[in-house]
């Protein structure tokens, strides 16, 4: 048998390496191209308004105790007029605020100031087309209220605007009648973002008087996800709902939406409520009071619902909360403690065998992980590694960090990164601070860096515990991770990205890092841990007070309703609707108005969950005195359903697993959940803890935390990779306030 040459071996692994890499590398540079660069760019902010002031951490009532202010505005818009700007809770505004009217094709924002805030506005011509002139600036992107229609096509399926002439009109049958599937949509701003509303069009329906012939008295109202830190409008193109929600407009329903609940524009939950609040307004003075409105939204629109209704009881009847986590604040606990773990099983102990098989993270970080999913990032880190004459280190794999998080922690916690920088001009850019905690600082607060105050904290969390105990790390294994993991450094002293595919600054390939570790704490000493971040327990309380935590207190019918996506490593992992769940039973003591129901796609049992809400609700406003427990109908119970529609199982215990310490039921048997990094460091599966409370390390080891494995030999090496001791999860939370819903 013949030898094949060492250089020819080595020839063939540059060439797997180098040839998909290369081909990386250029759609890596394709990424490069700004989607926002020919977009309008704020070019000053307003005289005198300065982005960096200080603020204090809210420390008043949570708002489920507290009135709201009176809404002076004299619903509803009028066709042809502006919506309110200032939200009710509100005496003054932030700045920038990036317009996007043209974006959702909605024409240039009306100018309103002459002092050259915000966005210029041109002058057009007798065309319409654009010209050079500058006639004002729009600070607040404010458009007027029209009213549009579209049809769908029988043609295409497509909504396409409407005239006369059309002759495509596909047509629906409503009451034994065949009538053309036209949809009156209203548009305008509200709170400064972009609204829109959206019915069956009337035979007699004009823009100033709406016909609602074949409206069915109900509303729909859409919020919708994504992870934003505010600064500008979003945008919602015409045919959004129509296209999305066209099987309830058939149905008769009325479906509403303004940007500021997209939470991929704004995380700010007070905001999301108002502006839906006053669309609700709009909406009955304008089409007549509904017989309710239940929410419809997934990810971070699944969270404004829990939160909305939590925080304000009564608004929302109902809700659709698809994708759900409970919160954004407390997810962001994990979400940072992703990168920290990647970069150790990458660089710091990268020369583990264990790392290199990605499905062996998850003992550690909790989340799904496979070892069959190809990873573009990892080619990149192997010609940048060849680049500095190091042979690469390759392993082939996803984590959900890597394949669902990345990226993340620099758009919610660097003050110096934003990957819609180039709606801003430079020097506007520049004195701003573009986190998720600086543009709710009137909630957390600012330090004396002039930076809002953070709640990310891992002092005392030991990293990896359950895989100690379960004896896949050895005990020098779990000391090394924990000496080794760090933290992330405070807002003042992080730099800009090096994350060069998204990054403002667009480092070389040398410099390339996907972690951000240049934003971590490290080891500096042999002798002490790398340092952890210490969270503010002032933001962490404020959190609280001001309604950004789900705490668990809800009355309201809700669906958690989740398409299963465990398998794509996506970041809608399963436990979070349990994570709801034990909020809930731990506050109220029951979990009753909350269904969980999952299924697997193409399977999307829409239709099901809206009809069982109506039920629901309508028999609860007829009989009052029941309750909303008592007035379930009795199909209102847990279920799962398989890819081709079919209920699999439903019931009580169908979703019995380790969250609630039982057996797993039918339906947990069929679509297993993960965990996350804190539940593997000791933490519950309730995952609401920023701060936990500390214990000694002989503490720990005299309750018996470590076993089934002996530490007295380690307890000195304990001592000094903890110096301030341990996590001590069976006591909840130390930021929690006491007195928070008295």
């Amino acid at each position: 048998m013949k030898t094949v040459p060492r250089r020819l071996i080595v020839v063939s692994v540059l060439a797997l390496i180098l040839v998909p890499g290369v081909y990386v590398y250029q759609a890596a540079q394709r990424l490069m191209v700004d989607r926002y660069a020919d977009d309008p760019q704020v070019v000053a902010l307003p005289p005198d308004y300065e982005p960096m002031a200080p603020a204090e951490p809210y420390s008043g009532a949570h708002p489920a105790l507290r009135d709201r202010h009176a809404d002076d505005y004299a619903y509803p818009i009028p066709i042809g007029g502006t919506g309110p700007v200032l939200p009710t809770y509100a005496d003054s505004l932030d700045y920038p605020f990036a317009c996007r009217t043209e974006a959702a094709g909605l024409g240039q924002p009306l100018p309103d100031n002459d002092a050259g805030a915000g966005t210029p506005v041109y002058a057009v011509d007798a065309a319409g087309a654009r010209t050079t002139e500058i006639i004002g600036y729009s600070k607040d992107c404010g458009l007027r209220s029209r009213v549009h229609y579209l049809y769908r096509s029988k043609t295409s399926g497509e909504f396409l605007p409407y005239s006369s002439m059309t002759d495509d009109v596909d047509h629906l049958t409503i009451d034994g009648q065949e009538v053309p599937f036209i949809v009156r949509i209203e548009s305008g701003t509200i709170n400064r973002y972009i609204y829109m509303i959206a019915l069956l069009r009337g035979p007699e329906d004009t823009p100033g008087q709406p016909d609602l012939e074949f409206w069915n008295g109900k509303l729909i109202y859409l919020f919708r996800g994504g992870v934003g830190i505010g600064r500008r409008q979003g945008r919602i193109s015409l045919d959004y709902i129509p296209d999305r929600r066209w099987a309830e407009l058939q149905k008769g329903f009325a479906v509403a939406h303004a940007t500021a609940n997209q939470t991929s524009t704004q995380y700010d939950i007070e905001l999301a409520e108002d502006t839906f609040a006053r669309m609700k307004r709009h909406f009955a003075a304008r089409y007549g009071e509904p017989t309710y409105t239940i929410g419809m939204g997934g990810s971070g629109g699944a969270i404004q619902q829990y939160l909305i209704g939590q925080n304000r009881p009564g608004l929302l009847d109902g809700g659709i909360a698809m994708q759900s986590y409970p919160d954004m604040v407390t997810q962001t606990t994990k979400v940072m403690d992703c990168e920290l773990l990647e970069h150790y099983f990458d660089v710091t102990d990268a020369e583990n065998p264990k790392w290199q098989k990605w499905s062996q993270r998850r003992w550690v970080q909790g989340f799904n992980a496979r070892d069959d999913m190809s990873n573009d990032i990892l080619r990149l880190r192997a010609i940048q590694s060849l680049s500095q004459f190091d042979w690469p280190v390759w392993s082939g794999g996803q984590t959900e960090c890597t394949r669902s998080w990345r990226n993340l922690t620099p758009q919610i916690a660097n003050p110096r990164y934003s990957y819609f920088a180039s709606l801003f001009a430079p020097d506007v850019f520049a004195r701003v601070s573009w986190t998720y905690w600086d543009n709710l600082k009137r909630v957390y607060g600012t330090d004396t860096s002039g930076h809002a105050r953070r709640t990310f904290d891992n002092v005392g969390v030991q990293y990896g515990l359950r895989a100690l105990k379960r004896r896949q790390v050895s005990p020098e294994e779990f000391l090394k991770l924990n000496d080794a993991i760090g933290g992330w450094k405070p807002a003042a002293e992080m730099e800009p990205e090096r994350y060069w595919i998204y990054s403002a600054a667009r480092s070389g390939l040398d410099e390339f890092s996907v972690w951000s570790d240049h934003n971590m704490y490290k080891k500096e000493s042999p002798d002490l841990p790398a340092r952890r971040s210490v969270g503010d327990l002032a933001a962490m309380q404020a959190a609280y007070r001001s309604g950004q935590v789900f705490i668990g207190q809800l009355e309201m019918p809700i669906i958690d309703f989740r398409n299963y996506l465990e398998p794509e490593l996506d970041m809608h992992h399963s436990l979070q609707s349990f994570s709801a769940r034990l909020r809930m039973i731990r506050h109220q003591g029951q979990a009753d108005t909350q269904l969980i129901w999952f299924t697997r796609k193409p399977n999307l049992p829409f239709a099901d969950a809206i009809d069982l809400l109506d039920r629901w609700i309508v028999n609860l406003q007829a009989n009052p005195d029941l309750g909303p427990v008592s007035s379930k109908p009795a199909d209102a119970q847990d279920r799962c359903y398989s890819d081709a529609g079919g209920i699999i199982a439903s019931g009580d215990d169908v979703w019995d697993g380790a969250w609630n310490r039982r057996e797993n039921g039918e339906c947990m048997e069929t679509y297993p959940i993960y965990s996350h990094p804190r539940i593997e460091a000791g933490d519950d599966y309730i995952g609401d803890i920023f701060k936990c409370h500390l214990q000694s390390i002989d503490a720990a080891i005299d309750r018996g935390l470590y076993a089934p494995v002996n530490v007295l030999p380690y307890r000195d090496e304990l001592m000094r990779v903890f110096p301030d001791g341990v996590c001590d999860y069976s006591r909840g939370d130390a930021a929690r306030p006491p007195d928070l819903l008295r």
